[in-house]
């Protein structure tokens, strides 16, 4: 009944044989086969998860995204190699890197440069590192960069990023941007100043118009989670999608999409 009204997510564990034997053991009442639940669920618009973690995800693009109207995205993120990466993860769930329109890439062309840079979707953004990132640490003075990032937060986005953020308005029929770092696969170490490497990308997340996810995944080791953790936590209070790991963000968004486009009036009720 509820699933009929707002969107519901379920997660029910035994799937497989060795699954259904152990919840018969432990819950018969609640064992079945896979096949009827499928079909109980697919009947009820519930959405299905197969995992805590996953479960966590759609929550939070349910709760944080704006449903994108297709499957069209452009990633943007720091590093060829988490690029590549990246890609893979998003089309292998359906999500689809639309070709860069010659127009928007000869806008980028302006203001990244070419070289150590990629400008067909995905795009890696990495000489924006230097020039944007360079800018916030020197206004930093005695601040951290934490700090000086929720000051930035409620001013216009300029720099590089805010022409990036102004060329992606402006791409036809684009549906979702998807921002990332990969901290243990990029070319940018892990250090005091990660905060001022990173923290221009989550400002343009935030100050980003079109349906938007933040990714900052590849977090490896406890060094990186360290490092890692105030980023995660001022992206959290900014209010913005955040997902810890590629494959996580996919399967959530291409679900939201799917969802959205069946039952647009549920989806509604979590925004009244």
């Amino acid at each position: 009944k509820a699933a009929s009204a707002k969107p519901v997510v379920v997660f029910k564990g035994g799937y497989t044989d060795g699954g259904l034997r152990a919840a018969s053991s432990h819950t018969g009442a609640l064992a079945g086969a896979e096949t009827t639940w499928d079909a109980l669920l697919r009947q009820a618009g519930a959405i299905r998860v197969d995992s805590i973690e996953e479960m966590v995800d759609m929550l939070v693009a349910l709760l944080r995204v704006s449903p994108p109207k297709g499957p069209n995205t452009c990633v943007v993120g720091h590093g060829g190699g988490a690029s590549v990466m990246v890609t893979d993860e998003l089309e292998r769930v359906g999500l689809r890197l639309a070709p860069v329109p010659e127009e928007i890439r000869g806008r980028l062309k302006q203001f990244i440069d070419l070289a150590n840079s990629m400008l067909r979707n995905p795009i890696d953004a990495g000489p924006l590192v230097a020039s944007d990132g360079f800018e916030l640490v020197t206004a930093m003075g005695d601040r951290t960069c934490i700090d000086l990032l929720r000051e930035r937060a409620s001013t216009e986005l300029g720099g590089g990023w805010g022409q990036l953020n102004a060329a992606l308005r402006d791409w036809p029929d684009l549906d979702l941007v998807v921002f990332q770092h990969g901290f243990d696969v990029s070319p940018i170490p892990v250090g005091n100043l990660i905060g001022c490497v990173v923290g221009p990308m989550i400002l343009a997340a935030k100050a980003c118009q079109l349906p938007k996810a933040v990714v900052l995944h590849s977090v490896g080791n406890d060094a990186t989670w360290q490092a890692s953790a105030e980023l995660r936590a001022i992206c959290v209070e900014f209010g913005l999608p955040l997902f810890l790991s590629v494959r996580g963000a996919g399967l959530a968004l291409g679900k939201l999409i799917d969802y959205n486009r069946a039952y647009p009036d549920r989806i509604a009720t979590l925004y009244h």
